[in-house]
């Protein structure tokens, strides 16, 4: 007991020592900004107005939604029991944003009255969607994970259908989504201060239940009360804090992500000290961010904050995972108990049959000048030659991508896993930005290079870094989303340029199949059969592995070199699908949760069906995409989000939460 309350103490002290060390550095940092502001020959008048209405709210503003955005972001991740849940993970950020866009693209009047009432109308809406669709089990911490991602992605779908028609008039839209501190009075100040003491004192109300949840749900009713109680009002606490800042100063990345797990590194246990710190940090994290980014504006002007949280935040946040040990990392988001199918082989078969009608229909059954119509004979093998390589490539490239997110949420026993999680998508997509930055009209050649060297670099340092030291499979995911984060932040910064150009990258952001020629298809072709034999011949260490690292190691499984080569396995099935056809989000983190609803248990006919499923869902967005909305096409992959999400939450309430 003695020694338990000397490391609690040491833990204390450690914590607070890196408090005051960011502190006094930044406040030195402000310092001298201050001093030359003062020095600058001018106007005294108009240098004190500066500093009033300008140096200080902003100062002020970053440690108020940087302390909001730490809460929040501990708070989700102690209720829904995963250190990889952020504002993100229940649809908060998504509905927000979905909000702001359609505002200013269908009623601009609506942003007169202020953004803050439509962030919170859009944030609150989808997180009560996420808590309709995990009623039924009861709100089980894995359920709401899994049905705020769904309306995440639902969310995101539709905000990228609407920006692939009309980005042109979202230019405004894209400096607020990018994070933007830049204060002329205190109204965003003054917006947030009440708004965050009266959630902060709610959650030291909630303290004591909130300290023995990460126990389960049964020590929350050792104290008299309902769970399901306790984990409603927190999360509607993290909500409002989220809509709060997103209204006041936009959409802030990483935080609340990495403040709770900066917090733990540094030696925060016990909960209420884990609540100081995530607050502290959060604030010192976005203090430190729009300081380099001040600092940085003498030579690169107009750098959004919220994506220099990204840029700065997951460096520091990859550094300091290498002193974490793997207990606070364990992902212990449980998968949902489905009932079991004894006879997959008549799942796969009826899967079969439906994916040769859909490729048959699309191939031979479309939209035209004079409407809905099957292909002339005649007309068949010429439209097979448009269509075929689309059909293909769809078919292979969501079945690879649902195999990679099978093999990651077992490779990390964690529910809410995905392909995208690991940054590769992220990774490619940056490369094809950057060449279509770097090169005036790049061919598609190019664009496919720039791709697969982006892909190429994250899977180095993943593979890198797994290499380094054991990883642990929560190491591991903080890790990806660490890259992903990163460069998804660069990709912020891009749009918010407003370049021209970019009207020709919103396709390939969206996840689009029109440009795929007959040899690329060919080639994603011969790349799907090989992964899925491969991942069949992986399906025992990926049985073995699941029955955890102590279970694994007695049974002689070598699990740090596994787990390397399964990364590798993981990253080019997702890499090679990203590169042919952009972007898809939803397949990989669904599909796996879909086979196994149709009771699928084995670990070689969970892969099976997942990947046939991966490839239905593809096809048939890809046809609904290019038919309805004839003559125009709808991007692949938003479509495969949305059709999808339908279907999972139809299937939600045959989750049994545990």
């Amino acid at each position: 007991m003695m020694d338990r309350a000397i490391v609690r103490k040491s833990g204390s002290s450690r914590a607070a020592l890196t408090l005051v060390i960011l502190s006094v550095l930044l406040s030195a940092s402000s310092l001298c900004r201050l001093s030359l502001m003062l020095s600058t020959p001018g106007n005294p008048r108009f240098t004190a107005l500066a500093v009033e209405f300008q140096f200080l709210p902003r100062i002020a503003a970053c440690l108020l939604a940087g302390a909001a955005l730490g809460q929040a972001g501990l708070v989700m991740q102690r209720v829904l029991r995963n250190p990889l849940a952020e504002p993100t993970t229940i649809g908060v950020t998504a509905g927000s944003q979905l909000a702001i866009m359609s505002a200013s693209l269908f009623a601009p009047s609506l942003l007169l009255s202020g953004k803050e009432w439509l962030a919170i109308a859009g944030g609150l809406f989808a997180t009560m969607l996420a808590f309709a669709a995990a009623s039924a089990a009861r709100f089980s911490a894995m359920a709401l994970v899994l049905s705020g991602l769904v309306v995440g992605l639902l969310c995101n779908s539709v905000a990228g259908i609407l920006m692939l028609f009309r980005w042109q008039y979202l230019g405004d839209y894209f400096f607020w989504s990018s994070g933007s501190l830049v204060q002329n009075d205190w109204s965003a100040v003054l917006y947030m201060l009440p708004r965050l003491l009266a959630c902060s004192a709610v959650l030291w109300l909630l303290l004591r239940p909130l300290s023995v949840m990460s126990l389960g749900d049964d020590a929350v009713r050792a104290l008299g009360l309902s769970a399901r109680s306790v984990r409603l009002m927190a999360l509607v606490v993290a909500v409002l804090l989220s809509a709060f800042v997103a209204a006041a100063v936009g959409m802030i990345a990483f935080v609340g992500l990495a403040a709770p797990a900066i917090a733990r590194l540094i030696g925060a246990r016990p909960f209420g000290m884990q609540l100081i710190a995530s607050s502290v940090l959060g604030a010192l994290l976005l203090w430190g961010a729009d300081e380099i980014v001040q600092w940085a504006a003498t030579v690169i002007p107009g750098i959004p904050t919220g994506s220099a949280t990204a840029v700065f935040g997951a460096p520091l946040l990859l550094l300091l995972l290498r002193r974490m040990p793997n207990g606070p990392l364990k992902p212990d988001v449980a998968a949902p108990i489905f009932r079991r199918n004894r006879n997959p082989a008549v799942i796969l078969a009826v899967l079969t049959v439906c994916a040769v009608m859909i490729s048959g229909l699309a191939l031979d059954f479309g939209k035209a000048v004079d409407g809905w119509a099957f292909a002339r004979r005649d007309d068949l093998v010429l439209l097979a030659t448009w269509r075929g390589p689309r059909v293909l490539a769809s078919f292979f490239a969501g079945g690879m991508i649902a195999l990679a997110g099978g093999m990651v949420q077992k490779l990390t026993r964690n529910s809410m896993a995905s392909p995208e999680v690991l940054g590769v998508s992220s990774g490619a997509i940056l490369g094809v930005m950057v060449m279509f930055f770097a090169v005036a009209a790049p061919s598609r050649s190019a664009q496919l290079a720039g791709s697969s060297i982006g892909a190429f670099l994250t899977l180095c340092i993943l593979v890198f870094y797994a290499m380094r030291r054991s990883s642990s499979p929560g190491r591991l995911l903080l890790t990806g989303i660490g890259i992903s984060t990163l460069f998804g932040a660069f990709v912020s910064f891009l749009l918010v340029s407003g370049d021209p150009r970019l009207g020709m990258l919103l396709p390939i952001l969206t996840g689009s199949t029109y440009q795929v020629t007959e040899a690329q298809a060919e080639v994603i072709a011969a790349l799907g059969i090989t992964g899925f034999i491969l991942c069949l011949g992986c399906s025992r260490w990926l049985t073995i592995l699941s029955l955890g690292e102590p279970a694994s190691l007695s049974l002689g499984l070598n699990v740090a070199n596994v787990r390397i080569v399964l990364l590798l396995l993981i990253s080019v099935l997702t890499a090679a699908a990203t590169t042919v056809v952009g972007p898809i989000s939803f397949i990989g983190l669904m599909a796996p949760h879909l086979a196994s609803f149709f009771g699928c248990k084995g670990m070689k006919s969970q892969l099976t069906i997942s990947a046939a499923i991966g490839a239905l869902v593809m096809v048939a967005a890809d046809w609904l995409g290019r038919n309805l909305a004839f003559p125009y096409q709808l991007p692949a992959g938003l479509l495969a989000s949305v059709v999808g999400m339908v279907f999972f939450l139809i299937v939600m309430p045959s989750l049994r939460g545990r």
